[in-house]
């Protein structure tokens, strides 16, 4: 089924000042019962009509992986061993056997098939935890969200996201208006490069409509990285013209 992506106009009344800023629907339009809230406080996630709830000064940054399901395919794989084993063996009926395999057979499938899964990183540093939310599909309306909470979020932070680009990337940006990443992203770092030769630039949060995600390197360090084209209009220089460097 299709999920879907709008924004939440109404008041929320969980908490006095609460405002709904977002809204997924996990599994069809206007389930209530399954359904994702972000609002200026919290991340509110209705699962079966149960509730769990992130604070919002606590949500690292949310993410999409696509996940194996294990119980189906631990139990599917291991019911379907015993059973090819009865069948050897003459102990199980042939036809029942046979019925058995199909159905173990199935549930191994659904397993290495896997599911998309929405992933809650909560905390800071070394203390980030991560929880997994199933999902039936990935679609469009789930990316929105995705965005526009990692965006929410990078907003709130005091210290802005800076990215360092060469003097050719530089004069490309000016000159096209748009810069295009060599890799599949542009990575952001929370300070400036001191001491460095190329250009420094500042993002600016209300100008990025585009998708910045916080993801795990190959070193395990996490990285904030922008997938899109780098737009003339969401940078400024680091210092700006006048402005001396910071030392």
């Amino acid at each position: 089924m299709a999920t879907f992506f709008s924004r939440v106009t109404e008041e929320l009344t969980w908490q006095e000042g609460e405002e709904g800023l977002a809204k997924l629907y996990l599994l069809k339009e206007g389930d209530e019962r399954n359904r994702i809230l972000f609002t200026n406080q919290r991340l509110i996630v209705f699962r079966h009509g149960k509730l769990s709830t992130y604070s919002r000064a606590n949500l690292s940054h949310i993410s999409m992986e696509h996940k194996k399901l294990l119980a189906p395919l631990i139990g599917g794989g291991i019911a379907g061993g015993l059973t090819l084993f009865a069948i050897f063996k003459g102990i199980a009926a042939s036809s029942l056997a046979i019925i058995i395999l199909i159905l173990c057979s199935y549930l191994f499938y659904l397993g290495i098939k896997g599911s998309p899964a929405l992933l809650v990183h909560h905390g800071f540093g070394r203390q980030i935890s991560t929880d997994l939310i199933l999902i039936p599909n990935k679609s469009e309306g789930t990316n929105g969200f995705i965005g526009y909470v990692n965006r929410q979020l990078i907003m709130r932070e005091e210290q802005p996201l800076y990215l360092s680009i060469t003097n050719k990337q530089w004069e490309l940006l000016l000159s096209q208006g748009g810069l295009v990443p060599s890799d599949d992203y542009f990575t952001l770092s929370k300070e400036p490069e001191k001491e460095s030769s190329q250009i420094q630039l500042r993002l600016i949060p209300e100008k990025l409509e585009k998708e910045v995600r916080y993801e795990k390197n190959k070193d395990g360090t996490m990285e904030y990285r922008l997938y899109s084209t780098l737009e003339r209009q969401m940078v400024r220089l680091h210092p700006e013209p006048g402005q001396q460097p910071v030392i």
